[in-house]
């Protein structure tokens, strides 16, 4: 009875916005059964289920077009298959649906089963100031973050030892992307496991998995005494189980980075002296222009970059001030989504740092442009 009171007051909250924004209401279809065309297009299905009215009701407030005035049945529109949307996008809003808990409640009627409530468990928090330094990350608020590791070391005798040496992202159900330099290492350290929906990974949390990396894929122009194509990804030997603790983060559309003014990076960083961060850090970048940042990072004062920037490196972080380190290499800088609700767009990975000092802007492969590679690898589009 609660769940249903519930749900009574949300739709009297969409019908008193609708007024507010329209003198105009959606036709309400009623429908006896789940899968019953309505409106004319659609076909009436739980709320849950068809994502895309979804989205535009947590992320913009639109109010649906109710099927049945006591369930979560709304009239779903039949897709319509656009030539021009990526496989990626559309990845995007499917893992939209593990944002929320699927809870049984009790029923009205002892005698009837189980009832299916859906939790909101997102855990992004949107900040629009600036921060001074990093800051601890809170539970749930980057659910792609990974720790790459290598367990097959042997440090000071200690056979199961595992050295967590990079950051990265999921992206997919068995795909994680990071820094090709986390692939082609300089020594004999190599992925071996990823660790997802940890916080802290030095403890044991209830929430961190770990899983076994089947292949390491670095892009195939990527050369390891220079900063181009610093881009790779790792095919994991099982398919993560996503729910809201570990989830995909989406990919950023062709030219996305450009409207950014700032973003957001995280990683378990170096403090200076004080080694390895436990805690996942966040930090918020401004952007430093290739113009700006081409002055930085001159072919005379570095070899890693004869050619200069070509387009596909973001700089992101002040002239003069906070930057990343090497501690968070391959992990995401990343910016909140405006159209797919409680997302983030992957806007860059941390690129090996030439220099980590101040008055050096950090380096960060442009996902955007690597767009066709990596859907051609995870979702073996052609």
């Amino acid at each position: 009875m609660l769940r249903r009171c519930q749900f009574t007051l949300i739709k009297l909250i969409f019908f008193l916005v609708s007024c507010f924004l329209s003198t105009s209401l959606l036709i309400v279809t009623r429908a006896d059964n789940v899968n019953s065309s309505c409106h004319g297009t659609g076909i009436c299905k739980n709320l849950y289920e068809c994502l895309p009215v979804l989205n535009q009701f947590k992320q913009n407030n639109t109010r649906p077009v109710f099927c049945s005035e006591e369930d979560e049945i709304v009239c779903c529109p039949v897709e319509v298959q656009n030539e021009n949307a990526r496989i990626s996008e559309k990845k995007c809003v499917e893992y939209l649906k593990h944002v929320f808990e699927e809870v049984k409640t009790l029923p009205d009627d002892p005698e009837d089963e189980f009832e299916i409530a859906h939790i909101d468990r997102c855990g992004i928090q949107v900040q629009e100031y600036a921060i001074e330094g990093g800051e601890d990350a809170s539970h749930r608020e980057y659910p792609h973050m990974t720790a790459i590791g290598d367990d097959s070391i042997e440090v000071d005798g200690i056979e199961d030892y595992i050295l967590w040496f990079c950051g990265g992202s999921l992206i997919s159900e068995n795909f994680v992307i990071t820094a090709a330099h986390c692939i082609v290492t300089e020594n004999a350290i190599s992925p071996k496991i990823v660790k997802f929906g940890a916080l802290n990974f030095d403890i044991d949390e209830p929430s961190a998995k770990t899983y076994e990396i089947e292949q390491a894929i670095a892009h195939p122009e990527y050369v390891r005494q220079f900063v181009y194509h610093d881009i790779g990804l790792l095919k994991l030997k099982e398919n993560v189980k996503l729910d809201f603790n570990v989830r995909p983060i989406c990919l950023s559309p062709a030219d996305t980075s450009l409207q950014f003014k700032s973003i957001w990076a995280t990683g378990w960083g170096k403090k200076k002296g004080e080694g390895y961060e436990g805690i996942l850090q966040k930090l918020q970048l401004p952007l430093v222009t290739e113009s700006q940042c081409g002055m930085t990072y001159t072919p005379k004062r570095t070899k890693r970059l004869p050619n200069g920037l070509n387009g596909k490196i973001l700089c992101y972080g002040a002239i003069r001030g906070k930057d990343t380190c090497p501690g968070s290499s391959g992990g995401p800088i990343q910016v909140p989504s405006r159209n797919v609700y409680c997302s983030y767009y992957l806007v860059g990975i941390t690129s090996a740092g030439v220099r980590c000092t101040e008055g050096y802007p950090g380096l960060f492969t442009k996902v955007s442009e690597y767009l066709d590679w990596i859907e051609d690898t995870v979702w073996n589009v052609k």
